[in-house]
């Protein structure tokens, strides 16, 4: 045998042992991309690797609440590889939450910067998260809640309750809400305290702060899903969504000196912005 020839095969066993190798390392980039879909500090909503999730179902509606695990820094949110959001420099995610319900997804992702905390806010249309305002998407999230319970369930159902309304009809009574008639579900967030209320049966009829009228229904109009919101521990903005037949109406509430007073929504989104802001100037 020549020389060449045998440096010709000692060639050609290294290429293939090179070639295998790759292979190998190929092979296993692969299996470990599928063991943790998301590299780095991604979020993906699918897999929820790289954070802590708590679900919760609540009025109907799935919330899932993504938080980093221990010192991980979330800079990019995915959802199946797609990308939602992804910070710039200054910016980081403290947490995202997810609600779903009768293949109607909302997402919240709230980010800190030197700016401060803000609020993006998504629904899913088609496949693809799309950017939305905050007064949409606190109607779309009304929504979504107030289509769960008993009197929406079938058309029927409804038109007998109707018929029921003396028996049916509950009182809220904002200062002492009762768990036995009522669901309840009560936040915090930058001071401002959200309580959600909803008829456990029938519907609201009333809304009261003590022996002070909030809202007093009309004639075959009823109420069946009602935001409390409390700055320094008093009550301060009620938004409600009621109902006359098929009509959904939302209707904004304020504590003025002299009693409640029903406001426009821009007039309720100001004022709630102003608790949040005097949330900030105290704490800055």
């Amino acid at each position: 045998m020549k020389f060449s020839d045998i440096v010709y095969i000692l060639c050609m066993c290294r290429c293939n042992a090179i070639g295998c190798i790759m292979h190998w390392l190929s092979d296993s980039f692969k299996d470990l991309k599928k063991r943790n879909p998301c590299p780095g500090d991604t979020l993906d909503l699918t897999h929820g690797c790289g954070a802590t999730v708590y679900k919760k179902t609540e009025n109907g509606v799935l919330y899932k609440t993504f938080t980093p695990k221990n010192e991980q820094r979330i800079t990019e949110v995915t959802d199946e590889g797609g990308k939602i959001w992804k910070a710039n420099e200054s910016e980081t995610c403290l947490h995202i939450r997810s609600y779903y319900r009768n293949h109607e997804e909302l997402l919240t992702i709230c980010t800190h910067s030197p700016e401060g905390l803000e609020f993006l806010r998504f629904e899913k249309r088609d496949n693809l998260w799309v950017s939305i305002g905050k007064l949409k998407f606190m109607t779309k999230l009304a929504q979504m809640k107030e289509t769960h319970g008993s009197i929406h369930e079938k058309d029927s159902f409804y038109q007998e309750l109707l018929k029921e309304e003396k028996k049916l009809g509950v009182k809220l009574d904002i200062l002492n809400i009762n768990p036995y008639k009522t669901n309840v579900f009560d936040s915090e967030f930058r001071g401002v305290r959200s309580i959600s209320c909803s008829p456990k049966t029938g519907f609201f009829r009333k809304i009261m702060e003590g022996k002070d009228f909030i809202w007093k229904a009309q004639p075959r109009e009823i109420c069946t899903l009602a935001y409390v919101y409390c700055w320094s521990g008093s009550p301060r903005l009620v938004a409600i969504s009621t109902r006359i037949n098929d009509n959904v109406v939302y209707r904004h509430f304020e504590r003025a000196y002299l009693g409640w007073y029903e406001i426009t929504e821009d007039a309720f989104c100001m004022a709630f912005e102003m608790m949040e802001d005097s949330y900030r100037f105290i704490h800055s």
